[in-house]
């Protein structure tokens, strides 16, 4: 699966040299987004077709097909790490467009901090390692590419008028951490002395 991906993605990147791709994806949020959107489905497709064609020839369902809050988390994640490294210079224009991975922890900040997100049920019991947090009734996971790119653009909207000067990677190193350590203090509005 990984060698189909990584092949997909590297003919889409190597058929132009790395400066241009860079440029050509990260001139405009929407040439990102388009990019980030295609990634995902054909992610999803080369992962579902390896998936069906394993369960056929084994007459059993042992690998589940995987749906967009997979692919999507999968592919932020390759992007949030590379933007951990010491010489990433090389996509800092990209991580100005990047999308925050969407999981249990991000969509639980969503329903504890931000109300014009609607319909996330979300909760924490003492016992457990990570909220229970829904979308529509879908676990992060389980979204579909509808209802990411719904949530994609609530968030952007809410962070780009409090936080403009963050990028959506900075601000979700920070309500990840946050919620990973159950201080469920908000981030603090633009002007405040308290601003990451």
């Amino acid at each position: 699966i990984f060698e189909y991906f990584n092949s997909s993605v590297s003919s889409k990147v190597l058929a132009e040299s790395h400066d241009t791709f860079i440029k050509k994806i990260a001139k405009r949020q929407k040439d990102y987004d388009d990019f980030f959107i295609s990634l995902c489905r054909d992610f999803m497709a080369a992962y579902n077709s390896l998936a069906e064609s394993y369960n056929r020839m084994n007459g059993a369902n042992a690998i589940k097909i995987i749906e967009f809050g997979i692919a999507q988390k999968l592919i932020n994640m390759v992007f949030k790490y590379v933007s951990c490294y010491e010489d990433y210079s090389g996509f800092c224009r990209l991580f100005i467009f990047c999308h925050m991975p969407i999981d249990s922890y991000v969509l639980h900040y969503f329903g504890l901090f931000i109300p014009s997100i609607p319909n996330i049920q979300s909760s924490f019991s003492a016992n457990s390692v990570s909220p229970l947090a829904k979308y529509y009734g879908a676990t992060w996971s389980n979204i579909v590419e509808e209802q990411y790119l719904n949530l994609v653009r609530q968030y952007r909207s809410f962070f780009s008028t409090q936080f403009p000067d963050f990028t959506m990677l900075n601000l979700e190193y920070y309500l990840w951490d946050t919620i990973k350590r159950r201080d469920f203090t908000p981030i603090a509005p633009q002007g405040s002395e308290y601003i990451l």
